[in-house]
């Protein structure tokens, strides 16, 4: 499948992956077994020429994991680049408030 992305021309994949541990991602996402899942995925792309994004988003369960999640993608996928974003509560309600 990732070929045929490629050849649809594909040139950026952005994906999310939440830890460098399948038991702190899987909670993350409440779906267990998607870590391994993911990471098959970042290893299928990783073996065409499309760029991968890892976007790590920072929240309270895999705070501590950043630095071992830097290592996983410097020593799986060396070419992948890190986004990274922090979680944070803001809604509509904020804005709607009166000063």
């Amino acid at each position: 499948m990732t070929r045929s992305l490629e050849e649809a021309g594909l040139d950026v994949a952005f994906v999310s992956l939440h830890g460098a541990r399948a038991a702190v991602s899987d909670g993350i996402t409440r779906a267990p077994g998607t870590f391994d899942k993911t990471l098959r995925g970042i290893d299928a792309l990783s073996r065409t020429k499309v760029h991968v994004r890892l976007n790590f988003v920072f929240c309270e369960p895999n705070r501590r994991e950043f630095p071992d999640f830097v290592r996983l993608v410097a020593s799986r996928w060396p070419r992948a680049e890190i986004n990274v974003s922090i979680a944070s509560a803001f809604t509509d309600w904020c804005l709607a408030r009166p000063t």
